[in-house]
């Protein structure tokens, strides 16, 4: 029996800003180091408010990763949503069976659902893994319950790795 589901996609600047911040954070060592970091940074402010200010300046660090780098990875994907018009095109994301078709307004894709490293699903976005480090983002509100279930067939039958 043959399956097939598509999602089509338009992403804003703000869509794949955010995005981009749910590819960094999907990683569990991004959210420990930013939990330990942010814990530290705590730490440092109430020892200062205490009278104990020489953790103070090793805090800087803590607040350098916790609150500027996400500015700055977001920053980052705004300019280069501004700089490549493709991002802004129209997708239609096609599963079929043994492959995953991406169609853009310039461009047509074709990959194996072999050659796909994961796909994984966050509050907000599915995110097909092409590598430990790239991703495509496809927002959740583009989405229905029951594609998401065909969605998970397909990549079950095509033994692709998955948390939906």
């Amino acid at each position: 029996m043959s399956q097939k589901v598509s999602f089509s996609t338009k992403l804003d600047q703000n869509t794949f800003s955010k995005g981009n911040l749910a590819i960094l954070y999907s990683k569990p060592t991004i959210l420990v180091t930013t939990f330990v970091f942010g814990a530290y940074f705590l730490f440092a402010v109430v020892t200062a408010i205490t009278g104990n200010t020489q953790n103070l300046l090793l805090a800087i660090p803590a607040l350098i990763f916790g609150g500027i780098m996400p500015y700055v990875i977001s920053k980052n994907a705004r300019k280069a949503f501004s700089h490549n018009p493709r991002l802004a095109e129209n997708i239609v994301y096609t599963f079929e069976n043994n492959k995953l078709v991406l169609k853009g307004e310039s461009f047509n894709n074709e990959v194996t659902l072999d050659k796909v490293f994961k796909v994984s699903k966050t509050k907000n976005y599915i995110l097909v893994w092409h590598s430990r480090f790239v991703a495509n983002i496809i927002p959740l509100k583009n989405t229905s319950p029951a594609d998401i279930v065909t969605l998970r067939s397909i990549l079950n039958d095509s033994k692709v790795k998955n948390n939906l």
